[in-house]
């Protein structure tokens, strides 16, 4: 298209765009520029798109959750084959995924941690899956979230069982279950964030370790010197449910011996922190836990003990 065309092209555009809005007075329209073309936008006039713009505006992510194509789920770095399926959101769905998103992700961040880390697009998508094949029988393997999209991440927050594993997403209720959902995806961004030198590790927070020494781990093993907790290393968050912590049975990189107290921050409250790691037997977790709460509050304005903490849910 030469240059004139695409002047043409964009006249037009904006002479619709302005009808439109003198014939809807009623419809929500985003005053930023730059709208995606793979989805309208906004994708409704209820209250949650007016949540979806402002997250837009403060952010830079569309948060999608209808008129969702096979094609849209399968876009990926790794060449996807066509396989992941989901369903779009009915209204009282998107209420509570945008709310979820609003108020248990985004309310926590700020657009100087997530503008190289995010993609352009967020899917809320009901009942999403994965297809496998055992012998004769096709079963769902149901994903909580996607975070290879090419140019998406997506979040599932509730799915249908599978009719003959009976595997499915079940819906958060409480605070642990939302604490669980709202860490699962803390944690990509995180350490999306320091992968892409948003949050830089000053060299001050490896003062005290020791990467060359072997390390011990194992019930019986806490009066060595080497046993992992006495080194400094905090356990490692595991299992895709952010509820689980493991042993750090190897040296962890520099960078991973950092997100394991960014995560172990998110997941215990300072209460919780006390118990698992009292400050008087390990002294060198207590001042790399402060440390780095300081570090990300101060330099970053995250604050990992209110992520941990999470928002007040009705029960």
């Amino acid at each position: 298209m030469n240059m004139k065309m695409k002047y043409l092209s964009g006249l037009f555009l904006s002479v619709l765009i302005a009808l439109t809005a003198c014939h809807k007075e009623e419809a929500i329209i985003p005053s930023n520029e730059g709208m995606p073309t793979r989805f309208e936008f906004p994708q409704g006039n209820q209250p949650w798109d007016q949540d979806i713009i402002d997250i837009q505006k403060k952010f830079g992510i569309y948060l999608i959750y209808k008129d969702f194509s096979s094609d849209d789920f399968n876009r990926s770095w790794t060449g996807g084959g066509g396989s992941y399926t989901g369903s779009d959101l009915t209204d009282e769905q998107a209420r509570w995924y945008v709310d979820f998103m609003k108020n248990h992700v985004f309310a926590y961040l700020t657009p100087e941690i997530t503008k190289k880390v995010l993609p352009i697009y967020y899917y809320l998508v009901y009942d999403f899956y994965i297809p496998n094949t055992f012998g004769t029988i096709t079963f769902k393997v149901p994903q909580n979230n996607y975070f290879d999209g090419l140019d998406f991440w997506l979040v599932c927050l509730e799915g249908e069982p599978d009719p003959t594993s009976g595997e499915q997403i079940l819906k958060p209720v409480d605070a642990k279950t939302y604490h669980q959902r709202r860490g699962m995806i803390m944690q990509k961004i995180f350490a999306k964030a320091v992968e892409t030198g948003t949050i830089a590790i000053p060299d001050e927070f490896y003062d005290g370790f020791d990467f060359k020494t072997g390390l011990v781990t194992g019930i019986g093993k806490e009066s060595d010197p080497n046993y992992y907790l006495n080194r400094g290393f905090v356990d490692r968050i595991f299992g895709l449910m952010f509820d689980q912590t493991i042993y750090v049975y190897e040296i962890p990189t520099r960078e991973d011996a950092f997100l394991d107290y960014v995560n172990i921050a998110m997941r215990y409250t300072q209460e919780e922190f006390d118990q698992h790691y009292p400050a008087d037997k390990y002294p060198l977790i207590r001042q790399k836990y402060d440390f780095v709460n300081r570090l990300m509050s101060e330099t970053y304005h995250i604050d990992l003990k209110a992520i941990a903490q999470g928002p007040e849910v009705l029960e």
